[in-house]
């Protein structure tokens, strides 16, 4: 009894000491030393279901690049729906954590790539604030009737299940850009629960909307789910991420589907259905909100 105690308080000591602000500025400016030759670190602004587990394949393995689908710490939210405590909280584990993880598993390379899709939701502000010129964002997107249908398929539901609480976004928090958690909870048009899951995607790239205009200085490429499946598009993106002599390594990769979630999916909507329902959110949400973060795909393009 006496050992478990002693081993808990050691372990608590140790990890004063790992985050104490002197021993974590001082690892700081040592990886900020070993990162000096990093071109560029990348970021995925995404709903996630888009490819981002494909896209980070395609440099998986490359000696100078290191590719991260979801690392730790991944940034998820603690707060579903108090957004203010949420993003403090979320900048000071940017700030203690996250960042030290970054610039540890992108020591001596030319690249870093993380495909997360809380990036956007959590962590945008101070990435860019930290990596200054150096950020990279590539925004993906595939259609909202796939990614919907896709996460309302696994039970990720936004505001209503754990999986959507913990990942997503909750349609009652404070900043959210298309506010319409009202509609969501007392409207019997809107129940289901396919409309928060599109209701996700508007907000979410309502959100990049909203990034772009606060950095209009943001290097940022604008890709679709199907341009992982076109040697041009990823020739495109090499030459954003100034990685055009990692060609002959990456294009052979180009094409290969992963992370399907097959084993995790336990219900479906028929694609008709799916995009009567979408309709009707989108006429719904052009009643209320500038026309300008209302983005929407054809149903075709990055299905």
């Amino acid at each position: 009894m006496q050992k478990a105690s002693d081993d808990t308080l050691w372990g608590r000591l140790a990890l004063g000491i790992k985050r104490n602000p002197l021993v974590v500025a001082a690892s700081v400016r040592l990886l900020e030393q070993q990162c000096r030759s990093v071109r560029s670190f990348a970021f995925v602004a995404s709903t996630g279901r888009s490819g981002t587990t494909t896209l980070a394949r395609l440099f998986e393995g490359i000696s100078s690049c290191v590719a991260c689908h979801e690392p730790y710490p991944a940034m998820k939210s603690d707060f579903a729906t108090d957004s203010v405590d949420d993003i403090s909280l979320q900048k000071k584990r940017f700030e203690k954590v996250k960042r030290i993880h970054v610039l540890r598993a992108a020591s001596g390379l030319d690249f870093y790539l993380e495909t997360n899709h809380q990036f956007v939701k959590n962590f945008a502000d101070p990435a860019l604030a930290y990596f200054g010129d150096r950020m990279r964002v590539i925004h993906l997107r595939r259609d909202p009737i796939s990614v919907a249908s896709s996460f309302y398929a696994i039970g990720s539901v936004p505001g209503k299940t754990e999986l959507g609480s913990r990942y997503l976004i909750d349609p009652h928090r404070s900043d959210n850009v298309l506010p319409i958690g009202d509609v969501l909870d007392s409207d019997p048009r809107f129940a289901d629960d396919l409309y928060r899951c599109l209701w996700y995607w508007y907000e979410m790239e309502a959100r990049i909307v909203q990034l772009r205009e606060n950095y209009a200085d943001l290097a940022m490429i604008h890709l679709v789910t199907d341009d992982l499946n076109r040697p041009e598009k990823i020739s495109e993106l090499l030459r954003f991420l100034d990685l055009d002599h990692l060609a002959d390594e990456i294009l052979p990769r180009v094409g290969l589907r992963t992370n399907q979630k097959k084993d995790e999916k336990q219900r479906s909507i028929e694609r008709e259905q799916a995009c009567q329902m979408d309709r009707q959110l989108q006429e719904l949400l052009s009643s209320r909100f500038d026309s300008r973060y209302i983005q929407s795909l054809p149903e075709n393009i990055g299905s």
